[in-house]
């Protein structure tokens, strides 16, 4: 484990339990408020998307209603020329954070992974490159002398 102080979880289970306090709270009521007409909104599920869809006819909103991926971001911005603001409903939010709190975790542990190793040199030096799959993408290198703490 890499987050030995349990930094992590903490975050994950407050944001589940956020989450789960927070239904029926009237999210998509203030989501569906908000919208005008050629807006769009992007959610993570086709249930998701059906629900907001039903709640648009009742109130009489011309608003285009997608699903994609929280957790693969490769679509952005390559299918919206229209106008109108494009909002992401809470379904979707709370995926792309749980996922990207995940991630981050993976990371973590990754990179102490790589950064771990037999110091038994006097003045080791790691070097460490970041993988330009992290999001983001850009390659990222530093080289560090490790300090001789023996006496």
């Amino acid at each position: 484990m890499s987050d030995i102080y349990g930094i992590g979880r903490a975050l994950l289970f407050n944001a589940l339990q956020f989450f789960h306090y927070t239904k029926q709270s009237g999210r998509t009521t203030k989501l569906v408020k908000l919208l005008v007409d050629g807006d769009r909104v992007v959610c993570a599920t086709q249930a998701e998307a059906r629900y907001l869809i039903g709640e648009l006819k009742l109130h009489g909103k011309l608003v285009e209603v997608i699903v994609r991926s929280s957790e693969r971001l490769d679509w952005l911005g390559h299918e919206f020329k229209n106008s109108g603001k494009t909002y992401f409903d809470h379904g979707w939010i709370e995926k792309y954070y749980l996922s990207s709190m995940q991630s981050q975790e993976k990371y973590l542990s990754s990179l102490v992974d790589l950064l771990s190793g037999n110091h038994d040199d006097k003045y080791e030096t790691t070097k460490y490159k970041r993988d330009s799959s992290y999001e983001g993408g850009e390659k990222i290198g530093f080289n560090t002398g490790l300090l001789d703490t023996r006496e």
